[in-house]
C-alpha cells in the first residue's frame, strides 16, 4: 500500500540521516569535503550489501570529479556542515530506495558483461551487439 511504501521511505531516509550524524565527528566549519562527512563506515552502515558497482570509493571519486570540473555547481558542499549532513542524508536515503539499497546495479540486469579497457572497467548490456 501506499502508506507502507512511504513507512518503508521513511525507514531508508532515518537510517541515512542517523548514520551520517552519528559517523560524523568533524567540526572543521564550513564546506568540508563531502567524504570526510560521509565516511566508510558511515557508507556501509547505510548500504552493508552494496553491490557492483555502488561503493564508497566510487561515490567519492564521483563527488571529487564533479566537484573538480564544476566549481560553480558543486554537490555536498552548502554552506555549513549541518547542510552539507542533511544533503548527503537526502541524497543517500533517496539512492538507496531507487536502487534497492544499493544492490540493483542497471536494475540488476543491464551490466552483466564487463569489460575492462585500459584500466577502465566497461558495461557491455546483454544482448548488445555493436562495439
Amino acid at each position: 500500500s501506499a502508506k507502507d511504501k512511504t513507512a518503508t521511505k521513511m525507514v531508508h531516509y532515518s537510517k541515512a540521516i542517523t548514520a551520517i550524524i552519528m559517523a560524523s565527528t568533524i567540526q572543521i566549519g564550513l564546506s568540508a569535503a563531502p567524504c570526510d562527512l560521509l565516511t566508510l563506515d558511515a557508507f556501509n552502515a547505510i548500504a552493508p550489501d552494496a553491490t557492483f558497482p555502488y561503493s564508497y570509493s566510487g561515490f567519492c571519486t564521483a563527488v571529487t570529479n564533479w566537484n573538480t570540473n564544476n566549481p560553480s555547481d558543486q554537490i555536498f558542499m552548502g554552506a555549513t556542515e549541518a547542510d552539507q549532513k542533511a544533503e548527503l542524508a537526502a541524497f543517500m536515503g533517496n539512492i538507496r530506495h531507487e536502487s534497492d539499497d544499493l544492490k540493483a546495479a542497471r536494475e540488476y540486469y543491464m551490466c552483466q558483461t564487463q569489460t575492462t579497457v585500459n584500466g577502465k572497467v566497461y558495461c557491455k548490456p546483454t544482448g548488445y551487439t555493436v562495439g
